[in-house]
């Protein structure tokens, strides 16, 4: 490193000095200047000497009052959990700009001015985040996964045909495709010898729903 800033500082000097006037022994001049960055090289004025300085930006890691959410790392951890937990079923029915959506719904729903960060929720006390955690479980309750999950915890419960279709879409969007895509219809064919869904009595689409189940499994792990 040493021998190429020498390097590019001998090059610096020749280029400025082809051009510049005699000077005499007694005008040697110094100039020092930082630079932000790597590599960066600054020049000014008639030039004898240059010291190149780098600076680095320094990284300063928050420190949270005693008593507030964002002190408790426990705590802080679930929280931030079921916030990533929402954007991330949020991005899968929606798409592109879920994360934004989901903290600008938190601004909202908890009166937290504009231009404040959603993130000063870690600032409110401690004894606010059963507060947040009850609000995040409704939200993640009120999805399709949260949902499905609900109405099969109940005994002797079944989904409606109705509610297989949607579960059945929403099965699909996890493995990338479309139910009515021509690899879809293909699987349906070689399982029920159709491609139709209409074809399928209501024991035969559950059965249906339920083997895409295990292949939305497969890639993205029994807790998807």
């Amino acid at each position: 490193m040493s021998d190429r800033k020498d390097d590019l500082k001998g090059k610096v000097i020749k280029l400025f000095g082809d051009n510049a006037k005699p000077k005499s022994k007694d005008a040697k001049r110094s100039i020092k200047q930082a630079a932000t960055g790597n590599g960066n090289i600054q020049v000014a004025g008639d030039i004898v000497n240059v010291t190149l300085a780098a600076s680095r930006k320094v990284v300063v890691k928050r420190e949270y009052v005693p008593g507030t959410i964002g002190s408790i790392p426990t705590l802080k951890d679930r929280i931030e959990s079921m916030i990533n937990e929402l954007g991330l079923r949020r991005e899968r029915r929606v798409g592109a700009n879920a994360y934004a959506v989901v903290g600008s719904m938190l601004k909202k729903d908890f009166g937290i001015p504009k231009n404040t960060k959603w993130t000063s929720i870690w600032d409110w006390h401690e004894s606010r985040a059963a507060e947040l955690i009850d609000y995040l479980e409704a939200k993640l309750g009120n999805t399709i996964e949260g949902r499905i999950q609900r109405a099969s915890q109940k005994p002797g419960y079944k989904l409606t045909r109705g509610q297989l279709f949607k579960v059945e879409k929403h099965y699909c969007d996890l493995l990338g495709c479309a139910p009515d895509s021509t690899d879809v219809k293909e699987l349906r064919k070689q399982m029920f010898g159709t491609t139709s869904r209409k074809d399928l009595n209501d024991n035969q689409f559950r059965n249906w729903v339920e083997h895409l189940k295990s292949l939305v499994v497969k890639v993205h792990g029994p807790d998807f």
